[in-house]
């Protein structure tokens, strides 16, 4: 029956199902028919092939949707095979649902096991009469499970009964089979002395296949003191728990295309039904086996773990999580230890916590992985943060640039050490020395003339994705000099480098290269720190971006624009310096100056409004050839009139809080510090509110990078000063404190042994004033703003 199921709803079309019920689609959207809906709130997602409603949460596949808007529409109760056929019927599908009616067609092993599944609906049928019987036993086992907040509905649809003492389950049964056939199926146990009901004074809960067929029970003791507390059905031709998810044959018709989550017993997962959630499943048990693999990845969904909030269920998913990791899956962790001191599912409804607010504590099993397993109990040091990551990378939960990306959001959350910083960490620079500095100075001066004529090259080509990638130093000084070292980029008798040569055939073949060309999050990473948004109060605000949230971004930007223009917007990033999400059309509208070209402004409100898509607002068509020679350099970047990105956020996409704003924005007027190195700058600073600036007399021992300067000191040591913070002019270096927030000083230990810098600590101004003002020569001005 799943193999038909599948092949119906790879035939079929969701819009087909939706339009049969009169309900009238644009642009991928309906009245929801489950609630009362003004507003189009149900979703079709054609690449996925399901509707959901935003709203209720309603929604389903062709043969969910039909079964559940028959059931509570048109009250006409049918079950799954019955909405297949009619999924069948609407479209007019040439598909067939087979009949096994004839059992002369049957083997005798599936005419045994046909007998057993009979066996256990009796069983059933018997054991839900018994939970609704006027007796005391019977009246007790239904009191409890109403104490457990769970409503008569949510009995009746696990189909939960009672076996009592005084008339046994198996005594009924023992009427209509014979006795070799219950020991079988598992509900008698022979005891050498006595046959047994195996599941006496218990409340039953019936365990089914992944299509439906009753295969065993599990069963609940009335009281904590019986032992096991918990009992299964052994294993039988029927039952074999490696090859069951409870409650699977239900949950697979939300969750394909969606999620699944993964709880430990059958309680768990009948507790959950009453919050609302309609796709758990249960192992019955801590392990997950290859089979259960199988059968969530055949629907296509992110799994979310929720094993019980204890040291058992935690290491459990902690072994868990690299088996499904392994096998290319989307994991998450629903972290209910931040909701305090529950257990499970069952504790959750008992406290009766909301849906939503349990969805809150979903992190990624990355992240679940990070907290439980590889910093617990671990500060997170140089040191820690180096073997941690060597052993992730050995346990192979680190295998690419977006893994790398995860651990440094990880670690940059909880600590205090920036990106860069934990780069330098996780991969210490190799420090060059060589005895002969003639032979150096060669490869340096050989390295950026060549690094000069690749840019030179790149410039003359516009091509500014070749230009950052060189800017950005991703090719390194030996990487160059043996790629280049080849008479294939050499010509002339080889006295001269083909330059072109070189870049077409190495650099742009090279995986270094493919691999930071397609990665959007690498070369948008300026703008993606670089964005502002309104706070409740209409205040614009910086935002920092989570990963997911940056992957969000790249996705909408990717599905907004066609090739052309994504090329000329990679092209020409420095007219594209920030992204700005607007949470409704009101607050995009509001990011237009008044004198932009009404026509365009309407037509970008329009896109933005009823498309869902990424805008770009052009600030060159807000102004007049006269107005643009005096306009405000507000919106002119490097002589570009810039172009502002704005994310579409109307529908909450990114799930902003309060924790995106950038911390310093969360405070007013916060005060700062101001230190001297002694009292006559004290008395300088004392006469003047305007900001100074320390300058440095260079000695040419200082090593000048991409990104920034090394300073040595006289105690083996380096002081790393990002860009941000300096202007170098002939031999002075002008540090300008003015800029202290923009970026902060790092301080390296050069271990001259072994070639490597191992990075520090952080430095402020302050610091930096503090512990190396006595080591430099040094004289202090007022800075001049440019």
């Amino acid at each position: 029956m799943s193999d038909i199921y599948d092949e119906i709803l790879n035939a079929s079309n969701i819009q087909n199902i939706l339009e049969h019920y009169n309900l009238k689609i644009h642009n991928n959207k309906c009245l929801c028919p489950f609630h009362s809906d003004s507003h189009p709130s149900m979703n079709i997602h054609p690449n996925k092939n399901i509707a959901k409603c935003f709203s209720c949460g309603a929604g389903g596949n062709a043969i969910s949707f039909i079964q559940k808007y028959e059931n509570e529409i048109n009250h006409n109760p049918i079950n799954i095979q019955q909405a297949m056929q009619k999924a069948i019927d609407i479209q007019g599908l040439n598909i067939t649902i087979p009949q096994n009616n004839a059992k002369e067609r049957l083997s005798k092993e599936q005419l045994e096991k046909q007998k057993l599944n009979n066996i256990l609906k009796d069983a059933i049928d018997i054991s839900e009469s018994n939970i609704i019987a006027n007796n005391i036993e019977c009246k007790n086992a239904l009191e409890y499970l109403k104490n457990r907040n769970l409503s008569l509905e949510t009995i009746k649809s696990f189909h939960i009964g009672f076996n009592p003492s005084f008339n046994l389950v198996s005594n009924e049964l023992l009427k209509k089979y014979n006795l070799s056939d219950l020991i079988d199926v598992g509900l008698i146990k022979d005891t050498k002395n006595n046959y047994v009901d195996v599941f006496n004074n218990r409340i039953t809960i019936p365990i089914f296949d992944a299509n439906g067929n009753t295969v065993g029970f599990g069963a609940r003791a009335l009281d904590n003191i019986t032992k096991p507390k918990y009992l299964n059905t052994k294993e039988t031709k029927l039952f074999d728990k490696s090859n069951l998810l409870f409650n699977f044959h239900k949950a697979k018709f939300y969750a394909r295309n969606n999620e699944i989550i993964i709880v430990e017993g059958y309680m768990d997962v009948i507790s959950s039904k009453e919050l609302k959630f309609d796709n758990v499943v249960g192992i019955m048990g801590t392990a997950i086996s290859k089979e259960h693999i199988k059968m969530v990845k055949k629907l296509n969904c992110e799994i979310t773990l929720c094993l019980d909030n204890d040291e058992a269920g935690k290491n459990a998913m902690i072994r868990i999580i690299p088996e499904l990791l392994k096998e290319k899956l989307d994991v998450n962790v629903l972290d209910i230890s931040q909701l305090g001191n529950y257990k499970d599912f069952g504790d959750l409804q008992m406290a009766k916590i909301p849906k939503e607010k349990i969805y809150q504590t979903r992190i990624s099993a990355f992240n679940f992985l990070m907290k439980y397993k590889y910093t617990q109990n671990n500060e997170l040091s140089v040191e820690n943060i180096y073997k941690i990551h060597k052993q992730m990378w050995n346990d192979g939960l680190i295998a690419n640039s977006k893994d790398i990306l995860h651990f440094k959001e990880y670690v940059s959350k909880n600590s205090n050490y920036s990106n860069d910083e934990i780069e330098n960490i996780i991969n210490p620079q190799k420090i060059e020395i060589q005895s002969n500095r003639v032979n150096r100075y060669k490869d340096l001066f050989f390295y950026y003339y060549i690094i000069g004529l690749i840019k030179n090259y790149a410039k003359k080509n516009n091509d500014n994705i070749l230009l950052n990638y060189v800017e950005l130093g991703k090719i390194t000084k030996n990487e160059l000099l043996e790629s280049i070292d080849s008479s294939e980029f050499l010509k002339d008798n080889e006295v001269t480098i083909n330059i072109g040569n070189y870049i077409n055939n190495y650099i742009f073949k090279s995986d270094n290269y493919i691999s930071f060309k397609n990665d959007k999050t690498l070369i948008f990473e300026n703008l993606l720190n670089n964005v502002k948004s309104f706070d409740s109060n209409g205040n614009i605000v910086s935002i920092v971006l989570n990963n997911k949230q940056k992957e969000l971004v790249i996705k909408q930007y990717n599905e907004s624009f066609d090739d052309s223009i994504k090329a000329y917007i990679e092209n020409n990033r420095d007219e594209f310096e920030e992204l700005f999400i607007a949470n409704s059309n009101s607050q995009f509208e509001k990011l237009f100056p008044k004198s932009y070209k009404e026509a365009f402004k309407e037509q970008s409100v329009s896109r933005f409004k009823n498309e869902g898509f990424m805008e770009a607002i052009r600030y060159a068509l807000a102004y007049s050839e006269e107005m643009k020679s005096v306009m405000s350099r507000q919106f002119v970047n490097n002589d570009k009139y810039k172009s502002l990105l704005v994310f579409n956020n109307i529908k909450n996409i990114l799930e902003l809080t309060t924790d995106n704003i950038k911390s310093n924005e969360k405070v007013n007027n916060e005060e700062k510090k101001e230190v001297s190195t002694d009292k006559e700058i004290v008395k300088e600073e004392s006469k003047s509110n305007n900001p100074m600036s320390i300058l440095i007399k260079l000695t040419g021992k200082e090593k000048e990078t991409t990104r920034g300067m090394y300073l040595p000191t006289e105690n083996g040591k380096a002081i790393y000063i990002p860009k941000q913070l300096y202007n170098k002019t002939n031999n002075e270096m002008q540090l300008l404190t003015q800029r202290h927030s923009q970026a902060n000083m790092s301080e390296y230990l050069l271990d001259t042994e072994n070639h490597v810098k191992k990075w520090l600590s952080q430095l402020t101004i302050d610091d930096f004033y503090n512990k190396y003002m006595n080591m430099y020569k040094v004289k202090m001005e007022k800075e001049v703003m440019v």
